[in-house]
Formats: structure tokens, sequence, C-alpha cells
């Protein structure tokens, strides 16, 4: 994307690092990179076109790992794609998703964003970019923890296989691992490739060999990501992967707890209050961040006219692993009533909230856990 910021904090980067050493086979739904256009939308419908995009791209997710989508027309145009990596079961994916679609309307009234985490990845922009698989945003994310061994032909090795084997799968996707040990250093490589469904298999390839050969430069560290437009590469010496790359369900009967029963929408329009769609974006991730650890979460940002409040609670009977599932689906579906004001979303295992100032009694209520009978 031409004229764009990237946002990564090196104080982000630090806790990935220390995060993802841990991952055995979860969502991955760390941000490792968000990038956002510095051209501004100049149409007071791009930011419904933009919601009305993801609210698309929302519903294609739940039963695929990609989608895409097109709104709008002329100056009000935006192109969106969602990808989750193919060893993500289909819950996973919808968490990693969640994860990403909170991080994203940061970059709002830009005309583009991507986002890229461990687990999947999403990009908006106001023309056609599905093809494209080279870019001035191409980068590579290197780990300084550890370092291999002596011998490093294994770990080239898995790299090299997992970039020319995922273009020729059916879902441009591979993982390869190489089991060494030195003494008693690890010399395991766990290696990820993945190329977006909308390319073609010769710019898969292109892509993968770009990706590879960046990545091969974070040798001999212990950890290395390439972040490319059309595709994305990983390898580590822990096992980050999914044990089984199954794309059903895997959380025992969790969706049965994140079901959509109703969302209700205030009446009220934003108008052009731009910094409303912002807040309203931040507030849901402040609140998927706490939701991570808590059945119960409260966000307010933003002031005066722009203020908004944010509130998530699981019921009591739903573990840790399915609340996290249940507010995915709460977070992919409450941004659908923006322009509106505010709007409420109830699923068979939890309730997520979004408004404006006018819903302090309501949040005050809450926030003293006085929920009977509040919805």
């Amino acid at each position: 994307m031409k004229g764009t910021v990237q946002i990564t904090s090196s104080a982000i980067m630090i806790i990935l690092l220390l995060v993802v050493d841990r991952s055995e086979g979860d969502p991955r739904s760390q941000v490792l990179n968000l990038t956002c256009s510095q051209q501004r939308a100049t149409s007071a419908n791009f930011i419904p076109n933009f919601v009305r995009v993801m609210e698309e791209i929302s519903t294609r997710i739940q039963t695929s790992h990609r989608a895409t989508a097109v709104m709008g027309t002329g100056p009000d145009l935006i192109y969106a794609l969602a990808e989750c990596y193919g060893d993500l079961s289909a819950d996973d994916c919808m968490i990693c998703y969640a994860a990403a679609r909170t991080a994203i309307p940061v970059c709002l009234p830009g005309v583009g964003s991507q986002v890229f985490l461990d687990g999947c990845f999403i990009r908006t922009q106001n023309y056609n970019f599905f093809e494209e698989n080279a870019g001035s945003n191409d980068t590579v994310i290197c780990g300084n923890t550890t370092r291999y061994g002596v011998s490093l032909d294994s770990a080239r090795q898995a790299i090299s296989d997992a970039a020319r084997d995922a273009p020729t799968n059916r879902d441009y996707f591979a993982r390869k691992v190489a089991l060494a040990s030195v003494g008693t250093v690890n010399e395991s490589t766990y290696v990820l490739a993945d190329c977006w469904g909308t390319l073609n298999e010769s710019s898969c390839k292109e892509c993968l060999e770009r990706a590879s050969s960046s990545i091969f430069r974070c040798l001999p560290w212990s950890e290395g990501r390439a972040l490319h437009t059309g595709c994305f590469m990983r390898y580590s010496n822990t096992n980050f992967l999914n044990a089984d790359p199954t794309r059903g369900n895997t959380n025992n009967g969790g969706n049965a707890k994140s079901q959509l029963i109703q969302r209700n929408c205030e009446n009220q329009q934003l108008n052009t209050r731009t910094d409303f769609s912002l807040n309203f974006g931040q507030a849901m991730a402040d609140i998927s961040t706490k939701m991570e650890t808590s059945h119960f979460g409260t966000a307010v940002t933003g002031t005066k006219a722009d203020k908004v409040y944010g509130l998530a609670q699981c019921y009591g009977g739903l573990s840790t692993r399915e609340c996290n599932l249940c507010s995915a689906e709460a977070l992919t579906t409450l941004p659908g009533c923006l322009p509106s004001t505010g709007g409420r979303v109830y699923l068979t295992g939890c309730f997520m909230r979004g408004h404006s100032q006018l819903a302090l009694d309501c949040m005050e209520a809450f926030s003293a856990r006085n929920i009977g009978g509040a919805f």
C-alpha cells in the first residue's frame, strides 16, 4: 500500500517473542504488524461501507478459512480479504479473526489497512489488491532469544520444502517438521507457509520464494517470520503448529454455546462522527484483551459525544475456551451495528454491548455485577 504507516512497537514485539515460544497449537491471535494507509477517505459513505464489507467477511469466514468481499462504488469502493492459516481449526480461525477484526478500525478513516497475526491476516483497500503478491511493506521479523547450533542445513531444508510444496497444495498451505538435536541443544525446526487464496499457483510460488529468501536472513536465530503481500511464512525451533490441521470443530461443542440469538442496533446514526467509529473499535479491542482471561470485561474510550462504553459477559457455565470462542463471535457481529450509536448482541453463551454515554446507567449496573434483568 502506498503511503502507509506501520504500527509495531518494540514492547509489543518482546511480548510476542515470549508468548509464541510457549504456544502449542493455539489460535495464535497475537498481532505481529498493523499497517495503515496515510491516504484518508473523503466520502462519508466509506466508513459505513467498511462496516458492511467486514460484516460480509465475518459471515463468510465462519464456513471457510478464507474470505473476500467488495462493497460500494467509485470513491466509496472497498475490497476486503481475510485468511486463516491452514493448520487452524474452524474455532481457532474465528478467535484469531476476531482479534484481527478489532485491530483494523484504528486505521480509519484511512483507505487501506492490513494486519498480520500469527494465525491469520486481514487486508482492506480502496482498490482491487486480490492478485498482488509483492509490496513495499513486505517485511521480516526475527526472534533474538535463542540460536541454532553448528548446523543450519535441516532448518534451511525445511523452510525450502514448505515454500516449494505450498503452491502445489490445494489450499496453498504447507507445514514441515525437521526433528534434530545436537547433544542437549534443540535443533528441530517447525515451518508454516501459507498463500492467500486469491493468488494463482505461479503467484503463490513467487511470493513464497521471496518470503523464504528473506526469512533465511533470520538464521541462525531460532525464530523467524516473513510478512509479505500475498503470503506468510514462519519457522521456529519450538512447535507452534496445531497437532491436527483439521478444519472441523475441535472444542467439543463450543459452537453450540456461541450461536447468535439476536442483535439489536440503535436507531440513531453517526452521520460524520468518524471518531466514534474509531473509539467503538478500540473499545471492542480492549474488551477482547480482557476477555482472554476473564468472563467479564468493560471498556471506555473517547470523550464527550464520541465516548464509547463497551461491556462483555460470558455466562457462568462456560469454560475459558468456550468463553473465548463466544466473545470472538460477538466481536465479529457487534460492529455491524455501525454507523448506529450503539448495539448489543445476545449469544447462547455470552452478551456484548457497545454504546454512547446514554448507556452509562446500564454500564454502572453491570460494573456492580447486578446483571439480573439488566439486559
